[in-house]
């Protein structure tokens, strides 16, 4: 965990990290809130390799900053997915956003890093994941994933508590704003669990040439639309559904 203050610069050397990153190497950044209530810069490097050659790469993210807090250990994967359950609380209210990026640019990290500097709720949350390795040898075709080439996704999420919901248009203009002003660094698309109904050149670009069979499917195998974006049965020609 890093402080906000170090935001630019944690994220430039990490978009640097990430160009030389080896298939190992899973990084997720996050600006999140700790359960004592302070909005930090949290890293969370995941290594899946040999342990020796993975404290060299641990080393190079503890420098990118001063780190306020670490917590660095070998663990399964299940343990390390239940670590996250004290930031997931049901009950709030959540607006969120996504972007395909090929490059952190100087000037999107600028970006980024303001805007992380002024959320206005501290539950929001700014992710930023490379996908690089194995993720990008699967055949394009095998699965609905559209993408198969090396890139980040951006993830932008306004959270607020229902106590706060006199300022929810602001929490939404937090995230519309920075979602709008990452546009000219962004490539059609996007992480397709954030994809709702609003956002349908995104969800085509999402699934890319996979989108008609996707549909197919969809229509063969829920055509009450269960499975799907909003809580109502879907139009057989409605393509917002994951």
């Amino acid at each position: 965990m890093f402080d906000l203050k170090e935001a630019k610069q944690i994220l430039e050397g990490y978009n640097e990290l990430m160009k030389t990153a080896p298939d190992e190497l899973f990084v997720l950044v996050q600006v999140i809130e700790t359960p004592d209530g302070k909005s930090t810069l949290n890293i969370a490097p995941n290594w899946f390799g040999d342990p020796e050659k993975g404290q060299l790469v641990i080393d190079r993210i503890r420098k990118l900053g001063t780190p306020l807090r670490e917590q660095i250990s070998q663990t399964n994967m299940k343990s390390l997915l239940e670590s996250f359950a004290p930031f997931i609380i049901n009950g709030r209210r959540i607006y969120a956003k996504t972007r395909w990026l090929t490059e952190l640019h100087p000037d999107l990290t600028a970006i980024i890093a303001d805007a992380v500097n002024h959320k206005t709720s501290p539950l929001s949350v700014i992710g930023l994941m490379e996908i690089h390795g194995a993720a990008t040898t699967v055949p394009l075709a095998d699965t609905a994933f559209g993408l198969r080439e090396r890139h980040f996704v951006l993830l932008i999420g306004s959270e607020w508590t229902l106590d706060d919901d006199a300022q929810a248009d602001s929490h939404r203009k937090w995230t519309d704003d920075l979602y709008e002003k990452t546009a000219r660094y962004s490539i059609p698309g996007g992480y397709a669990n954030l994809l709702g109904k609003g956002d349908q050149e995104q969800i085509a670009h999402a699934y890319g040439s996979n989108l008609e069979k996707v549909q197919l499917l969809k229509k063969k195998f829920d055509p009450d639309g269960v499975f799907s974006a909003i809580h109502v049965p879907l139009e057989t020609d409605d393509h917002s559904s994951k």
